[in-house]
């Protein structure tokens, strides 16, 4: 099996990379909950007050300090 593998991967070398390229992309999402441009400034926003954002959202109001939402934001950040 394991040759099979290896076989089937040299004969299709540039989908390989396409298919890592794709699944890269979509891991970088282009908008924080459809509306804000996925920044590290909103990301701190959405986090702090979401309902702002995006008013009947699932995610609540938590009294999250502006401080609390960096470093969230920071920990989200190094999480891919």
């Amino acid at each position: 099996m394991d040759a099979q593998l290896a076989t089937s991967s040299q004969e299709f070398p540039a989908q390989r990379v396409l298919s890592a390229r794709l699944s890269m992309a979509f891991r970088v999402a282009l908008y924080l909950a459809g509306k804000l441009p996925n920044t590290r400034a909103n990301l701190e926003l959405w986090i702090s007050h979401p309902q702002q954002y995006d008013p009947g959202t699932a995610m609540p109001e938590m009294g999250v300090t502006a401080d609390d939402a960096r470093q969230i934001a920071a920990y989200l950040n190094t999480a891919h």
